[in-house]
């Protein structure tokens, strides 16, 4: 991956070109998304609070379907071991 990054790997390298014009698009973006935030949380304290409560019930939304998810994909792991009864050697 780090060779796509790299300039100097490709006279021209549109990929990695590619990838930086995203990352600076985004940056730009989580840097309005905190702007209006900031006025929100300012101009209408209820209306952050609900944001930040819609935040914390999507997180755990998402972790116990995450939970399941692995619950489901390896159900002997999430399951307790029932101690198996000792052989003595005789039948």
């Amino acid at each position: 991956m780090t060779s796509v990054l790299n300039v100097g790997v490709m006279p021209s390298n549109p990929v990695g070109n590619q990838i930086r014009n995203l990352q600076s698009q985004l940056d730009v973006v989580k840097k309005d998304l905190q702007l209006l935030l900031s006025a929100i949380e300012g101009k209408a304290p209820e209306i952050y609070a609900d944001y930040l409560h819609s935040k914390e019930v999507i997180a755990d939304r998402d972790a116990a379907t995450r939970n399941q998810t692995q619950q489901a994909a390896n159900p002997a792991r999430f399951q307790a071991t029932v101690p198996q009864p000792r052989r003595t050697g005789r039948f």
